[in-house]
């Protein structure tokens, strides 16, 4: 956890990554989804792997300890194509580029499920190559 201090107040801010297991489901070659580590790095993905739309899913539960006036945000670093979509608990929620912040403090749930979808730009295979964060605020400031 880390704590930080603005002029009078003090704000804590802890991380939890989303490492694993996330599930990976390539769309062009109707293969079977297999399980990934994010990020994903560049041994991971096969050599022959040919470009093609890829969606990565997450299932996650909502931490105990959150308050009501802590913010929470999902913050994702990287990816390697372009960003189609990003649906949070069947929400869309608006693409852009890394890294990216969206807030989830009135939208998740008790359980929480993550979708991103990434479309291949020229020949490089998709990845989720960055980390895929909870960021929780917590503190005097945390809803300022």
């Amino acid at each position: 956890m880390m704590r930080f201090q603005t002029k009078e107040h003090f704000i804590d801010m802890h991380t939890i990554r989303l490492r694993y297991p996330w599930t990976k489901q390539r769309h062009q070659d109707g293969t079977d989804a297999t399980r990934v580590n994010v990020p994903e790095r560049d041994e991971d993905v096969a050599r022959a792997e040919s470009p093609a739309a890829t969606t990565y899913t997450r299932n996650f539960n909502r931490p105990t300890g959150i308050e009501s006036d802590d913010r929470v945000r999902l913050r994702i670093t990287s990816w390697q194509g372009k960003l189609a979509s990003l649906r949070i608990n069947g929400q869309p929620q608006s693409a852009g580029t890394p890294p990216l912040e969206i807030e989830l403090t009135d939208q998740w749930a008790l359980h929480n499920k993550i979708e991103i979808q990434i479309d291949p730009i020229g020949g490089d295979p998709v990845r989720l190559d960055g980390d895929v964060t909870l960021e929780i605020q917590t503190g005097d400031d945390a809803m300022a």
